[in-house]
């Protein structure tokens, strides 16, 4: 998000500049990595994946493929 946000803002990067990017990121979801957010409204998603490490590689763990488990109520502190 970083990353796009400062490439649209240009050579001349600013923290005004890069702030006024994240702020009109309404969707992200880390190309599939995570679950869909609204980073620019502050609602984090509802949805997580639960995986583990096996042989030096990620699986998936109790999650359903290829999507999120969404079965919880979460909470902001």
């Amino acid at each position: 998000m970083f990353a796009s946000a400062a490439t649209k803002v240009g050579p001349k990067l600013t923290r005004a500049g890069l702030l006024a990017e994240l702020a009109k990121v309404t969707r992200f979801d880390g190309n599939g990595l995570f679950a869909p957010s609204n980073p620019a409204a502050k609602q984090p998603s509802q949805c997580y994946l639960v995986m583990t490490v096996k042989d030096g590689k990620f699986q998936r763990l109790d999650s359903p493929p290829p999507g999120f488990r969404c079965d919880g109520d979460f909470f902001r502190l």
